[in-house]
């Protein structure tokens, strides 16, 4: 097994270079003389204009003559001329020939096994050797009938350079000789892999950053094989980021090569050569691809020193790309739509940091980013103290082509970030603004309060609330901390958190949120957005009434715990409204609460069905909300509706609301009834 292995490893190295170094099948055919006892070896390529041959051992000066002068004569019948030739030099028992055919190709591999040898092979082992030459055969033929249809000129890698579709061709060539599903590629600069450019996925959106030594890509950026991923559903190389995107796109197994311009580089790129099934690449297949790496790194070497991967010297391209670099300048207002699209036309990867590298976008991956951005190919200094900008890439533009090109960025990505700060402050002053009307009124909120509320994103007829307070920070820092806090609650807890001052933030949640408070604080401190915080939750609320006064108890709460710098950094709230919910939720008790609302209300639900009318939900919504504005504001009605239905129903009720008990009998069924029957019906 062990000489089995070295044959495959030595024949794979010289199919790799057979057109490039005779020396590695000088190495390939002494091994074979050496170790399989046979006294010369021989290979033959023919297509329709040329012939490949290589013999080494017994004969050489007779054999090596004969094929330049078949060569010279280009015949159709050349390998029936060799044959012939072999057998007049013995007899033809001592030849061994074996033919394979791909296309125009013919690819025929021979030896002679001459004299006895000190070391000899059973017939097994002769019948091994011989089906391992038939298979290696086979792969010559497929790899040159292959290279000869999709890259027999080496030269169209140059040509390719005079565009920006350097790295596309590459990935496109890749896909038709491999047969792979998806291939993608991956740029390597400082700590990262990342990748951003894909033939065969599914989605547009295609692409993850892998830091070095993780996961798959990670891996192979610092070792110089390829790597074989033969079940990436069970790889210990998973990486959270990744996996998720390849998930999606069902890639189950796969190659990665490294791309180098030289031996011993870094790579300045990976390949990823995939598949949506675990079935394994043929060694053509591999062999191929290795090849044409070879053809595409060869083009690189060749380049001027400057021109790395590719280099965008088509003004056709580039005024495309100017045009759309306007068009940011005049209606772009989120700095992600302009990091994504520098991202794409560069090729690479880039960071948009204020004055302390903290960066505008993804902050997810803010302390990654943070601890790259000294490594980057180029920095731009923004207006007004705004910050930098980062540009990791391998694109080189035509100076000629775009002589303003890096101070056009500058312009642009400042003006856009100026535009969205100041429409997220003036989004985040607005809604500090009604909090603290809120907080500072204890009267019912007027209409135009209520629409106020409605458009900034506050949920007023039920939810919940949570306060955070934070330690004093730096003043460095308090200026991106708003927009990142805003920013992760927002992602997480699908609410907006809203700064009443520096040091005190609250967010109102649709409805009791299932994240876990300790989940969102360890998030907040991993992306050192802050340092030191304490968070109230659990306050809940069925109307402005009760939102007011639970958020003053939650705002006392909170300012108590920093003051006393309290170690319980997460408390809930004891509301009521949260102790009616646990009665609510109480298994044993939900029959028997449901049959008191139905009895409470039944005259409303028969009168409603018989008549086809809606009192019932109205009034129970003026019971919770106490408020008809905000209940003709749920309810698409003018206010008059409102009350005229209330009072109807009270009238079918045939009941006193100015009876204590009744009111309270009244309130409770009403809220139960929502909880059990309106609620879960506009759920559904």
């Amino acid at each position: 097994m062990r000489k089995m292995k070295r044959l495959h490893y030595i024949f794979k190295e010289a199919l790799l270079s057979f057109d490039k170094q005779n020396d590695l099948f000088i190495r390939l055919s002494t091994f074979i003389q050496n170790e399989y006892s046979i006294d010369g070896f021989g290979l033959l390529v023919q297509n329709e204009n040329d012939l490949i041959y290589f013999y080494n051992g017994m004969f050489e000066q007779d054999i090596v003559p004969y094929l330049q002068r078949v060569r010279a004569k280009k015949s159709t019948k050349t390998i029936d001329e060799v044959k012939n030739f072999l057998f007049s030099l013995d007899s033809k028992e001592k030849w061994t020939i074996m033919d394979t055919h791909h296309l125009s190709i013919t690819a025929t591999l021979f030896y002679i096994a001459e004299t006895d040898h000190e070391k000899t092979i059973d017939e097994n082992e002769r019948k091994l050797f011989n089906q391992t030459l038939q298979n290696y055969t086979q792969t010559f033929a497929e790899i040159v009938a292959k290279e000869n249809i999709y890259f027999s000129d080496s030269s169209f890698f140059h040509q390719s350079k005079k565009s920006h579709d350097t790295i596309t061709l590459l990935l496109t060539l890749t896909k038709l000789v491999s047969n792979a599903d998806v291939v993608y590629w991956g740029d390597v600069y400082g700590d990262l892999v990342s990748v951003n450019m894909h033939i065969g996925a599914m989605t547009e959106d295609f692409g993850f950053d892998i830091p070095i030594g993780k996961g798959a890509g990670g891996k192979i950026a610092l070792n110089p094989a390829v790597f074989h991923m033969e079940n990436y559903l069970q790889s210990e190389y998973r990486y959270p980021g990744a996996s998720a995107v390849l998930d999606k796109e069902k890639i189950k197994s796969g190659l990665v090569f490294p791309v180098r311009r030289k031996k011993n580089e870094k790579p300045i790129g990976l390949l990823y050569v995939t598949k949506r099934t675990v079935e394994p690449f043929s060694l053509a297949e591999r062999i191929l691809t290795e090849r044409l790496i070879n053809t595409f790194t060869k083009s690189l070497r060749e380049e001027a020193a400057n021109i790395r991967h590719f280099y965008v010297s088509s003004f056709d391209f580039i005024q495309d790309k100017k045009n759309e670099l306007n068009e940011m300048l005049l209606s772009c207002n989120r700095i992600q739509q302009f990091h994504r699209w520098l991202t794409s036309f560069l090729k690479g990867k880039v960071i948009i940091a204020d004055m302390y590298d903290e960066p505008y976008h993804d902050i997810e991956r803010a302390s990654e980013l943070e601890s790259n951005v000294q490594k980057a190919d180029v920095k731009i200094e923004l207006h007004n103290d705004l910050g930098y900008l980062y540009i990791f890439t391998n694109m080189t533009i035509n100076d000629k082509a775009w002589p303003t090109f890096y101070q056009d960025l500058a312009n642009v990505c400042s003006i856009v970030l100026e535009r969205e700060l100041r429409k997220d402050q003036s989004l985040l002053n607005r809604r500090k603004r009604w909090l603290e009307q809120l907080l500072q009124h204890e009267r019912e909120l007027n209409r135009e309060e209520i629409n106020e509320g409605v458009n900034l994103g506050f949920p007023l007829t039920h939810g919940e609330i949570w306060v955070i307070a934070f330690s004093d920070e730096s003043p460095t820092q308090k200026r991106q901390i708003p927009r990142k806090l805003n920013e992760l609650a927002i992602e997480q807890l699908q609410s907006p958190l809203t700064m009443l001052d520096d040091e005190l933030g609250i967010m109102l949640l649709e409805q009791q949120n299932d994240n876990d408070p300790v989940d969102f604080r360890e998030r907040l401190l991993k992306q050192r957005i802050v340092k030191q915080f304490w968070i109230i939750h659990g306050a809940l609320y069925n109307n402005t009434h009760q939102l007011v006064n639970r958020l003053i108890q939650s705002i006392e709460l909170v300012k108590k715990l920093r003051k006393t710098n309290s170690e319980q950094y997460i408390n809930e709230i004891d509301s009521i409204g949260f102790g009616l919910h646990s009665l609510l939720n109480h298994p044993d008790l939900q029959h028997h609460l449901l049959e008191f609302s139905n009895k409470q209300l039944r005259k409303l639900i028969d009168y409603d069905k018989k008549h086809r009318t809606n009192f019932l939900n109205t009034f129970i919504r003026f019971n919770i909300l106490h408020s008809a504005q905000l209940v003709a504001k749920e309810q698409f009605l003018h206010v008059n509706t409102v009350y005229y239905r209330i009072n109807k129903s009270e009238e079918i009720l045939n009941i006193n609301l100015d009876d204590p008990e009744i009111e309270t009998a009244i309130k409770l069924a009403s809220f139960i009834y929502f909880h059990f029957c309106i609620k879960q019906e506009e759920q559904s």
